[in-house]
C-alpha cells in the first residue's frame, strides 16, 4: 500500500522549491491565501520554473480554494517538485510517495512509456 505524505508550501510572489527527488503526485489541496486577490502558479518538475516542465497549472480567484486526488493515476515527478510562475499569496499541500517507498511493480505500470 501506498502512502502520500503532505508537502506543505506558503509561497507569495515568488518560486519554491518544494522538494528534490522523484515522487509520485498524487494530489494537491491549495488556497489563495491573501483573501484578497487572484493568484496563479504552475506546479513543475524541476529544480526551477525556467528549466522545469510545467505539470499543473492552477488559477484561483479571490480566497479560492482547490483540492484534487488522482487516485490509482498520479503524475510521475522525475527531478522534483517546485512551485513557479506564482503570481499572488498561495498556501496549500502537494501529496506525495517517494519513489523510493514505491514497489517496482507498482512504479513500473505507472511509468509505463514516459522518459
Amino acid at each position: 500500500m501506498l502512502i502520500a505524505k503532505p508537502l506543505p508550501f506558503d509561497v507569495s510572489n515568488a518560486d519554491y522549491r518544494a522538494g528534490g527527488g522523484g515522487v509520485l503526485l498524487f494530489g494537491w489541496a491549495v488556497v489563495e491565501s491573501s483573501g484578497a486577490a487572484s493568484a496563479t502558479f504552475d506546479v513543475i518538475d524541476g529544480v526551477d520554473a525556467a528549466t522545469g516542465t510545467v505539470l499543473v497549472p492552477i488559477s484561483l480567484t479571490m480566497g479560492q480554494s482547490t483540492r484534487d486526488f488522482l487516485g490509482a493515476a498520479p503524475i510521475h515527478v522525475q527531478t522534483g517538485i517546485t512551485i513557479g510562475n506564482v503570481v499572488g499569496a498561495v498556501r496549500g499541500a502537494l501529496f506525495v510517495t517517494p519513489l523510493a517507498e514505491v514497489p517496482d511493480e507498482w512504479l513500473a505500470v505507472v511509468t509505463a512509456g514516459r522518459t
